[in-house]
């Protein structure tokens, strides 16, 4: 868990995301240059959303898309360098999907508003 008074400033902000369900449930992400975390209590505090890597470094997170439909599907994707990560269960676990040479860094994903029906997800990179 993150103490937010502990948080480096030049730890930048580059993306918010919230749960359909905020309101209730409280589920946010914030994609960091330091990774990306996961909140369940509005922004109180902050967990990694990406314990489960078992990372050795920090891996910058440009994007984070959190599904139209996350209360059924609890699908998140996070962009980072080289690839696009997706969470199948509200972002506890992760599968990398690997984008063509030379890796782009995502910089910003979108996801259709019918996303439970037609899976359309863009990115956007540099």
């Amino acid at each position: 868990m993150i103490n937010t008074e502990q948080i480096d400033v030049q730890d930048v902000v580059y993306a918010l995301s919230t749960s359909p369900g905020f309101a209730q449930d409280g589920v946010c992400f914030a994609a960091r240059a330091s990774g990306l975390y996961r909140s369940e209590d509005g922004g109180l505090t902050w967990m990694d959303a990406y314990h489960s890597l078992e990372l050795r470094q920090a891996l910058p997170t440009a994007a984070v898309a959190v599904s139209p439909a996350f209360l059924q599907d609890r699908a998140v994707f996070a962009g980072v360098p080289g690839g696009i990560l997706r969470s199948s269960d509200g972002g506890h676990t992760w599968s990398v999907v690997k984008l063509q040479s030379p890796p782009p860094f995502v910089l910003d994903l979108a996801l259709s508003p019918d996303f439970a029906r037609d899976g359309v997800a863009l990115a956007a990179t540099a």
